[in-house]
């Protein structure tokens, strides 16, 4: 067995909240859940008591957190740590649209089209900085869940924005394209 595997972090230990992210995910790669959930605890708190906390850092505790939830198949508290990591001041507007994305993912996992593409609309409209290409992955997702949820003309109003968005790749505007043709047989 690999050495890094069998890490053990002891309690009286103080490691950096980097650290601890990385540990993390090393308990992931484990199949130990449980402890990566305890080591992520420990770096909320540290955020919690610590004033100059650096943004991203702390986003990326509750976007494990989150990833772990998701992969344990526990959307609804997924979506409540996403959300608790939108609340995050400082982050910028990708950090932002890719919440509403993993949101998205979680609702339609939980076979909630309708909802999935409010966010993933969200993603595209409410955070006006973020990369064009994630804009139009956003759009793209929620017309792909519109059409799911039986909704044709929100589905196509989705694509168009998505074919039209300034800065699109190539790839993208011509994907949009083939929905919408897709869309109109």
């Amino acid at each position: 067995m690999n050495r890094v595997l069998e890490l053990k972090v002891p309690p009286d230990r103080h490691y950096t909240p980097q650290a601890l992210l990385e540990i993390a995910g090393v308990h992931v790669a484990a199949g130990k859940p449980d402890d990566s959930q305890r080591t992520l605890r420990k770096v909320k708190d540290h955020f919690q008591t610590t004033k100059f906390a650096h943004p991203h850092l702390h986003w990326q505790a509750y976007l494990a957190t989150a990833d772990l939830l998701r992969r344990q198949q526990k959307y609804a508290e997924a979506i409540r740590e996403y959300e608790q990591s939108m609340q995050i001041q400082g982050l910028d507007d990708n950090a932002l649209a890719r919440c509403e994305m993993f949101i998205g993912e979680c609702c339609l996992a939980m076979n909630e089209p309708a909802q999935a593409a409010e966010h993933y609309l969200a993603a595209a409209e409410k955070h006006p900085k973020a990369d064009v290409g994630t804009k139009v992955q956003a759009l793209l997702t929620a017309g792909d869940c519109q059409v799911r949820a039986g909704h044709r003309d929100a589905a196509m109003k989705c694509y168009e924005q998505a074919g039209d968005l300034p800065g699109a790749s190539g790839d993208q505007t011509k994907t949009a394209k083939q929905k919408i043709e897709q869309l109109a047989k």
